[in-house]
Parts: C-alpha cells; structure tokens; sequence
C-alpha cells in the first residue's frame, strides 16, 4: 500500500513537468519569457563616478593628464577629450590613470575633459582641467654681460649682466679662466662673484671672463668672453660699476661728511645714496681712498680725519657691502703723535700680492714736520692695525704730503712713491713692494730743480706709454716764482728712471701749476694721458691742462684746458681719472673745493669734452670737492 502511493506522486510530478516543457511556461522562479525570445531583467543606467586629483602638466606642443580611477566595481575605461579641438574621445583602459594629449598648438590654452565609463556603456559627466601648451623652442637666449669690456680694466668684485629668452630664461652660468660652469645669482638680471678672500685675483693680472644663458628646453646662448685685468675694487654695492665719493671736510664746522655716488653704465647718479659723518673738529674726508681690504669683493672706504686730537689724525675705515658702506667704521688708525696730520693722504694698493688692498697713510706733520707713511696690510678681517711698514723723512721734510701706489716694475707687487715738497728742493722716494709689503728703504729718490720748487707736492702712478710699467708723475706747483711744473719719469723692469723724460711748465708765475696731477687715459688709446692743474690761475678760478701721451710717453703740446665757473673756485685742487662707466675711456673728476662744486667730464675717442658730464653738490657744505675717488 505504500509503495503504491509513492509512485502515484511521482508520476504526477513528472506529467507535470513535461507539460510545462511542452508549452512552455517559465519553471518556478524564472522569468516571464518575452515575445522576442528574450528575458526582462533589472536595467543599469547610473554613470560611474568620476576620476579624482585630475591634473594637467603642459610640455612642448603635449599636455600630460594624470587621474586617480574611481573605485566602481564596474568601471571599466575614461574618455579624454579636449577644446578647442579632441573632440573625438581618446580611451584609457582602467588603472592607466594617465593621458598624454599630443600635437597640440604650443602658447595655446586648452580645457581637458576626463570622462568615466563602466561595463553597462554609462559615462559620467567628466571632470575638467585646463592647461597651456609649451611653445616648440628652437630660439636660445641672448645674453649680455654689462661691467665688462674685453681687455679691459675690472674695477668690482662682481660680473653682471642680463639675459632674454622667448620662453623664459633658467639659468646664467658663468666660467672663470677656463674653469667648471658655476650658476649665476638672477636670470634675466644676474650677477656672478669673483674669486674673493684667499682666492681674491691679484691687482694686475690677466683673467677670462665667460659667461651663457639656458632656457627650459636646455636651448644655450653664444657664450660671451673677455679678457679682463684686475684693478682696484671701486665697486661698494657689488652691483659691478665703480662707485664715487666725495668729501667735505668742512662740513658741520669741521666734523666733515662723505658722500656715496652710486656708479652704473652711463656714470654715477648725482643724488647722493649715503653718506658718512665724522666727530666734531675731527675734519672726516681730508682725503678719501676706496679699495677691498677684506677680499669679500665689495670695496670699502678709507676716510681720513686729520683733525682728531689736536692733529693727531686718523682713518675711520667703513666696509661695504650689497646695502652700500657701514654706517659705522670696522677699523680705526690712529695717528703716531699730535700735530702728525695723520690721513693727510691716502693710497690703495697691494704691496704683498696677497689679493687684498693696502693701505697707505701719510702724516706729513709728524715729528715736527719731518714727516711719515704708515702702510696697513689687507687680510680677510680687513686692515691689520699694526703698520706693516713705518717711513720717515728728514727734518721738516713734509714726508708723506703726497701717496700713491702703481707697479713701476711690473713684478706684480704695488710700489710705493711718497713726496716729501719740504725738503731744500723737495723730494720723491720710490720704495719696491715684494712678499713681506714695501721696502724700507727706496730705490729710488728723485729732486727737484731748485730751492723751493715744492717738487713732490703732487703724485700719481700710471702707465703713460703703455709698456706695462706705472710712470710716475710729479708735481713742483712752487717752481719758478710759482709758475710751476710737471714732470714725468718712465718705469721699466729696473723701477723709476732717474731722468724725467717729459717736463711741462705752467704758463705764468703765481698760476701753482702741478699743485695736483694725475695720470690716465681718456682718449682709449692705450696710453695714459697727463692732467695738471693750475689752481690760482685766473684768480684761483683755477685751470687744468691735459697733456695726450704716445709710446714714447706724455708729449709737451697742451691737448685741452679746462676751465673753473668762478674766481677763488680753486678749481682742480682734487683732480681723479678712471674709466667710471666702464666704456674704455678714462674719465676726469675735477673738484673745485672753494666752489663747493664737483665735475665729471667723460673720456671719449678724442679725450675730454669741455662740456661736463655731471656736476655734483651739496647744501650746506664747505670745501666740497677736497677729496674723491672712484
């Protein structure tokens, strides 16, 4: 009876189904067929989400895009297009996360959008950047070096220049004397340091300058080289152009002020950017002489006070640097004794061929007149207040009066020559510099004429025929009933000749000419020419003579005169040359300290105009124009 009944139920389950295959009909749990043959199911239309931290990196006609992926299980690639332009989409498969849209207008701005699609064909509303196209640079930069000349002088501690590209300057390299590429400070505005310190080029030498642009894409200007000699470092601000001041030593009731001028390519400006107040009575800027005497390759300024203590005298020396000159001194020299005139006069040099500027000092009123010149050695803390070496003239002498450093022997060692005007017929004493700094004892002695000349009132150094030597210009303003005048003695591989190969003498008695002379050249001819002043002619409205030089040395013929605005002006009572906008010429500061005034004329191929270049002035001044150097 069982068996039966279970065997009933399984003939019915299975007549059942078969019916349901015969027509048809959906099994339990499945869908309703359709009349296509088809199946209904659920549809997906939601988009995927979109791609995050999408960027855009611009390249040379491309821009890169970079994306994170959205994390939709069923995402499955993005579509990149851009405008304008790329409209047709550009697929990515899933985990690339990045697109690089190539062939594009370089300059042209573009807005890219990132698009997401899953496995169903859904896409997002996409998510946009933008980013500019690199220009195709084949144009490299151009590049000018503005403080250099080639075979010219190098008065700073710095190379500047400029730089212009298309796209963009990168980087100014800058090579010395054939060395490894160094990175310049500023691109379309740059500036290089020199060897400084220990490594500090020596005064004279010969050196190559180079220099070249770069731009983003590694496109290189020409390079710029020049051959350039060391001189004097003039430059305080270290922005590669000599820089002037000028003193009054009246000022205040005798404190005395010294004024900065700052240099650039087309001169100093005549707008003071600083200046320096001494003590009372102290007389600040009796003299003033600029040079490096730490080797950091800004120049510093010595200004001599000889006032202080009774005439005792001494030397406030202001360093400088990229703000311009301290406005307190670093070092101090003082003064042997009272009425010494210490920091009468000034000169730099560099006696030991060390890199760093010497300094020498004189005080002509030491031991009752006799005179002496005190030599301060340079070094990386600046002046050593101990003199290196001690001169000392004869009784009443006036040893010291006049300074000046120049190579007379071309050994690379700066030589010392001192006047000493009080002797019977006044005096120059030439002393050689080596190693250890000056001789002690001089290699030469030079006299003037006749009793009372006042032969080495005035001194300069300079190489008048262009052979290398410094020559050696002397004034005698006392000459003749003080008509005056001038010598000039050749240096060669032995020092100062003994005969002056050129004499010129002053027009008229009681004119002082040679009360001031200097040495240098104003025409770029190679030859330096000689200034002389007569300051008491016309009056004291003062006179100054230019005298062109030749290989054979400074000729006789007076080759221009030039002429003070005033009577009792003292007109060239301070006379300076050197080449102060880096042109090739020498240019000429003439001071007129009774007319509180200053004059630069400007050197050119035919010399000095008779026109002034700049004029400088101060309110409230007296004997402005005494001192200056540049």
């Amino acid at each position: 009876m069982t068996k039966t009944r279970v065997a009933t139920v399984f003939g019915v389950l299975s007549c059942l189904a078969l019916t349901l295959l015969l027509c048809g009909c959906p099994a339990p749990g499945e869908g309703t067929p359709t009349t296509n043959g088809t199946t209904n199911t659920t549809s997906d239309t939601t988009p995927p989400g979109e791609v995050t931290s999408l960027t855009a990196t611009a390249g040379v006609q491309q821009v890169v895009l970079t994306w994170h992926d959205p994390g939709d299980a069923d995402f499955s690639k993005v579509q990149v297009t851009w405008t304008p332009g790329g409209s047709t989409p550009v697929e990515v498969g899933k985990g690339t996360q990045t697109s690089t849209c190539s062939g594009l207008t370089g300059g042209q701005s573009y807005t890219f959008t990132v698009k997401t699609v899953d496995n169903a064909g859904n896409v997002s509303a996409g998510t946009t950047a933008t980013a500019t196209a690199a220009i195709l640079d084949v144009t490299a930069p151009s590049l000018s070096v503005t403080n250099l000349r080639n075979n010219g002088v190098l008065a700073s501690g710095f190379v500047v220049g400029t730089a212009t590209d298309n796209v963009g300057v990168t980087a100014v390299e800058v090579s010395v004397d054939g060395g490894a590429w160094q990175t310049a400070s500023g691109t379309t505005t740059w500036s290089f340091g020199l060897p400084n310190g220990a490594s500090t080029w020596l005064l004279g030498t010969l050196h190559t300058v180079s220099a070249r642009a770069k731009d983003s894409v590694a496109n290189v200007s020409s390079t710029a080289s020049f051959s350039v000699r060391r001189g004097i470092n003039k430059d305080v601000d270290g922005d590669g152009f000599p820089d002037m001041v000028i003193s009054s030593y009246g000022y205040n009731a005798n404190a005395g002020r010294v004024w900065l001028y700052k240099g650039s390519a087309s001169g100093p400006s005549t707008t003071a950017a600083q200046h320096l107040d001494g003590s009372a009575n102290d007389s600040l800027g009796w003299a003033v002489a600029l040079g490096d005497f730490n080797g950091d390759g800004y120049a510093d300024l010595a200004a001599g006070a000889v006032k202080y203590s009774t005439y005792t005298g001494r030397v406030l020396v202001f360093n400088g640097s990229a703000a311009g000159l301290a406005t307190s001194p670093s070092t101090t020299l003082t003064g042997p004794a009272t009425n010494s005139n210490f920091g009468d006069a000034l000169a730099c040099g560099d006696a030991n061929k060390d890199g760093y500027a010497d300094l020498a000092v004189g005080a002509n009123g030491y031991s009752s007149n006799a005179g002496e010149v005190c030599v301060y050695h340079g070094s990386s803390a600046g002046l050593v207040t101990t003199p290196a070496r001690t001169l000392s003239g004869s009784a009443s002498a006036g040893f010291g009066r006049a300074v000046a450093f120049g190579d007379v022997n071309a050994d690379g060692y700066s030589d010392l020559a001192v006047g000493a005007p009080n002797t019977t017929n006044g005096s120059v004493y030439v002393y050689h510099g080596s190693s250890t700094g000056i001789s002690g004892s001089a290699t030469r002695t030079l006299t003037g004429g006749a009793s009372g000349d006042g032969f080495g009132h005035s001194v300069s150094l300079g190489d008048a025929n262009g052979d290398g030597y410094s020559d050696l210009a002397v004034g005698a303003y006392y000459y003749s009933t003080m008509t005056g005048r001038a010598y000039v003695y050749h240096g060669s591989g032995s020092g100062i000749a003994a005969a002056a190969t050129t004499t010129v003498t002053g027009a008229a008695t009681g004119y002082y000419f040679g009360v001031t002379v200097a040495i240098g050249d104003l025409n770029g001819d190679g030859y330096g020419d000689l200034a002389v002043t007569a300051d008491a002619y016309n009056s004291y409205t003062g006179r100054v003579y230019i005298y062109n030089a030749s290989a054979s040395g400074v000729g006789t013929s007076i080759s221009k005169t030039l002429d003070g605005e005033a009577t009792s002006s003292f007109y060239g009572e301070m006379l300076v040359v050197d080449d102060m906008n880096l042109d090739g010429y020498g240019d000429l500061f003439v001071g007129a300290p009774n007319h509180e005034k200053g004059y630069l004329y400007a050197g050119s191929a035919t010399g000095v105009p008779s026109t002034v270049l700049e004029s400088f002035t101060e309110s409230s001044t007296s004997y402005y124009g005494a001192g200056a150097d540049f």
